[in-house]
């Protein structure tokens, strides 16, 4: 997990370039990035480990844009249970890798989303 938000953390400064001072206004920046958190997936759902070990790179990805120098500009968008339906709303469904990707909003390689999973996540871009 490291590399990748060593990774991230480069991306994060390549794309913010030289950045101006917080005094300057956050609205007079040009650049903004909406950032999409990963998503759990269907073919993860036998796999409770691997579901919480997306879960903390998903809270990593979210510390590292807050602590970004251009965090008024990211907008981080967390998908980990975006996904999963009621068992999003499971005692412990997070921290105790109960909560698992509801296989109707992905295709049948159950990674890639499908139409009305692409649905939910234009309706969260558009209430941006």
């Amino acid at each position: 997990m490291n590399e990748t938000m060593n990774s991230f953390q480069s991306f994060l400064n390549s794309y913010f370039g030289e950045v101006p001072s917080r005094s300057e206004s956050p609205s007079s920046w040009t650049k903004k990035l909406i950032f999409l958190g990963p998503k759990l997936e269907p073919w993860l759902a036998d796999d409770p480990s691997s579901r919480k070990q997306y879960v903390k790179l998903s809270k990593a990805f979210r510390r590292a844009c807050e602590k970004h120098e251009s965090t008024n500009n990211i907008i981080f968008l967390d998908c980990i249970t975006m996904f999963c339906g009621d068992s999003a709303n499971v005692p412990g469904a997070l921290f105790g890798g109960k909560a698992t990707a509801d296989p109707k909003y992905f295709s049948d390689d159950q990674l890639h989303l499908n139409s009305e999973g692409y649905q939910v996540w234009q309706q969260k871009l558009e209430s941006i």
